[in-house]
This record gives C-alpha cells, sequence and structure tokens, in this order.
C-alpha cells in the first residue's frame, strides 16, 4: 500500500465532513429555490430565469467528484486490507493466540468510563435465570460479569486455560453445573444444543477474525441461540485510528461497523445498536428474530458511548 496516501480513517472523517457540507447544500439550495418561487412581485418567467441562472452558479459536480473519489480510495484500500487480513488470519495457531492473550490487558482497550459501560451493558443479561456463553473466555476476565449465568458456557481454542478459570470456583459452582467448556477448533460449537442459549458475549476475539470467518462464527452462534436471545460481539471497527493501527500491525483483522452489520444481518440475525468506547473498544448488539427474552434499553445515538440504533 503506497503510505503516501491518506489512510482509511482520515479518509472517512474526510467523507463525513464532504457529505454534511453537501447536504448543507442541498438544504440552501431548496430554501432558496423556494423563496424564489414565493415571490408574487415578479412574473413566472423571471422567477424561472431567477431560479436557472442559480443552479448554474451553484455547480456541486466538483464535490460529488471528490465525495466518488475518497469512496473509491476507501474501497481500494480496504479489499487490500481484508486480504491481508485473510492470509495473516491463516498463519496464526493456538500458540499465537495464547502468547497475545498473556500480553493483553484490558486496559490497552479502555478507559476506566468505557470499561465500567460495557460492564452496565452486561449486567442487563448476568441473570441466574438465563443461560450465556462467551467465546474466547480467554484467562477469564469477563467472568465476575457472567457468573451469575445458569449455566455459563466458556468457549476457547485455547483448553489449557480452562482449569485456570475453574480454579477460581468451589466444587460445589460444578457439581450444580453452573460452568460448562466448549473446546472449539475454529468457528465450531460443539456439545452446545440448538436453540439453548439465552445470552452470547464475545470480547477481543471477533477482533483477529476476518469478515468471511467471522460470518461462519455467526452461522454457527445462530444455531445455538434461542429465537429471541440476545449477543454482544466486540469487534474491530478500523475507521478509528487505534484500531486501524493494530490491522497495519497485522495484530488485528480489518472490519468495520458496516462490514459487522452485514455479516450479523447474513447470518439471520437483527442488529440492534453499535457502541464505542476507550480507546479500541468497539461492539455490536444484536438479537436472533423470535419472541423478545430480554428487556434491553438504548440510550439516544450520539450521546455517550452509542453511536447507531438499528
Amino acid at each position: 500500500m503506497n503510505s503516501s496516501r491518506s489512510n482509511i480513517p482520515s479518509l472517512v472523517r474526510s467523507l463525513e465532513v464532504l457529505e454534511h457540507a453537501l447536504n448543507d447544500l442541498d438544504l440552501c439550495i431548496t430554501r432558496v429555490n423556494e423563496s424564489i418561487l414565493k415571490t408574487e412581485s415578479v412574473s413566472d418567467d423571471i422567477r424561472e430565469q431567477s431560479i436557472h441562472h442559480f443552479k448554474n452558479k451553484i455547480n456541486r459536480s466538483f464535490l460529488d467528484d471528490l465525495v466518488n473519489d475518497i469512496k473509491g480510495q476507501i474501497l481500494e484500500q480496504e479489499a487490500q486490507l481484508l486480504d491481508q487480513s485473510r492470509r495473516d488470519y491463516i498463519n496464526k495457531d493456538r500458540s499465537w493466540f495464547l502468547a497475545d492473550l498473556n500480553n493483553c490487558t484490558n486496559d490497552k482497550i479502555f478507559d476506566e468510563l468505557g470499561l465500567k459501560y460495557l460492564q452496565l451493558r452486561l449486567s442487563n443479561f448476568n441473570d441466574f435465570t438465563h443461560n450465556g456463553l462467551e467465546i474466547g473466555c480467554g484467562q477469564g476476565y469477563w467472568y465476575e460479569w457472567l457468573a451469575a449465568l445458569s449455566p455459563l458456557y466458556q468457549v476457547d481454542i485455547n483448553w489449557s486455560l480452562f482449569p485456570q478459570i475453574s480454579s477460581r470456583f468451589q466444587p460445589l459452582f460444578f457439581a450444580k453445573d453452573r460452568m460448562r467448556f466448549v473446546k472449539t477448533t475454529g468457528t465450531d460449537l460443539p456439545g452446545v444444543e440448538h436453540n439453548a442459549i439465552d445470552f452470547v458475549f464475545s470480547w477481543n476475539t471477533f477482533n483477529f477474525l476476518p469478515p468471511t470467518v467471522i460470518e461462519q462464527y455467526l452461522l454457527s452462534v445462530y444455531q445455538i441461540m434461542k429465537p429471541g436471545s440476545y449477543a454482544i460481539i466486540g469487534y474491530t471497527n478500523a475507521h478509528r485510528d487505534d484500531s486501524y493501527q493494530r490491522v497495519i500491525d497485522g495484530h488485528w483483522a480489518y472490519n468495520n461497523s458496516d462490514l459487522i452489520t452485514k455479516s450479523v444481518t447474513r447470518a439471520g440475525f437483527e442488529p440492534r445498536a453499535l457502541f464505542e468506547t476507550g480507546l479500541r473498544g468497539s461492539w455490536i448488539e444484536f438479537t436472533k428474530p423470535g419472541t423478545k427474552i430480554h428487556t434491553v434499553d438504548y440510550p439516544k445515538p450520539g450521546t455517550g458511548y452509542c453511536k447507531k440504533v438499528f
């Protein structure tokens, strides 16, 4: 990739500014035309000539061409990064993910308030009357905010971590079948019944998966979730500078809010909201169609961490 060209986050910001400018220009043109048409003291010919003259003076074709050029640059760079992400993912084995997990701490991803906000979102579901499943449980960082789920399925490709998680609980916890471990080999969920799970959560796992692999995983998730159930999945929003840099470094796979929304929809789910917090903390919330299991509120987009409600 040509390093002298603008990167995707800067192109996206430029595109947003230009699209706002075009919207404002269209509004201005509409208001001027309305004002001319409402002028009663001139003839119809003069009004038509005035509108024609005004349209000739306001030529938005340059801005339109610029918008199309930026969109083309974004698509070109996305295609390269998606291809690179697919190659990088193939070369990452269990040992790579285990080493990365040992070097990763959530304070590198969240600011303190952002971390508390995601925990607040999880509090909507951490309820012993429901079961749950965490994809990429790792060393069990999130178990405090998921442990009330009964049972809680813990899924990971590094099975050696399961004893470390189970050591934090008393034997009675497992005697009551409060936690179950699932040995995935990639995108499968072996041993989990279909249409059985009330809530699914994943953090810092789908960030490593290119969109094609995410869609395979989501198809497995769709099978095991109950109709009306809910999911919170963290992902890479490479339209943000910090996340984009992790993609360029070959650490995370390329993704963005539009692509993850399409992946969720193609798998059969209904997207509900997009959230962003901290440095690289982006997640999507979605449901499996059916009778609603959870009652969930959505903040107004643009306030706090909520970016979009579908």
